[in-house]
């Protein structure tokens, strides 16, 4: 399947990449998103702007800020529009000024189940950025 590249192969590589995200597998997670950025480049998918999504989130919560600028460079007018990347970027935001209590709210309430996945595969160190802060204020 290496080698393949078509609508089944990107097909396959979201799903993978999905239920890698609701499992908080974050290896096979990067894995999949990887080859997708690349399929993307070549073939049409009507869902990759979700993963435009659970990428730039994956920039955020690796602190790779290099990468997110260039894909939110990259982004058409139509997929800053999406409701997601909306919502990417207020995590974004959130995520930059430290408000874990709107993170939280933001990913508990959305409607997006690809940015529900990538939040909770980082709750963890999320919890833990929110309490470090709580903790010494």
């Amino acid at each position: 399947m290496q080698q393949i590249e078509d609508e089944f192969t990107i097909k396959v590589h979201e799903e993978s990449a999905f239920f890698a995200s609701q499992h908080c597998d974050y290896i096979q997670f990067n894995e999949c998103i990887t080859k997708l950025m690349e399929l993307y480049r070549k073939l049409p998918s009507p869902r990759k702007t979700h993963f435009l999504a659970c990428r730039m989130l994956q920039f955020v919560f690796d602190g790779n800020s290099a990468e997110l600028w260039q894909l939110i460079q990259s982004l058409k007018a139509e997929q800053r529009g999406s409701a997601e990347i909306r919502l990417c970027f207020e995590i974004v935001e959130a995520i930059n000024t430290g408000n874990y209590e709107l993170i939280l709210r933001l990913s508990t309430s959305c409607p997006s189940v690809y940015v529900k996945g990538m939040v909770r595969m980082f709750l963890g160190p999320i919890r833990n950025s929110a309490l470090l802060l709580f903790a010494t204020t």
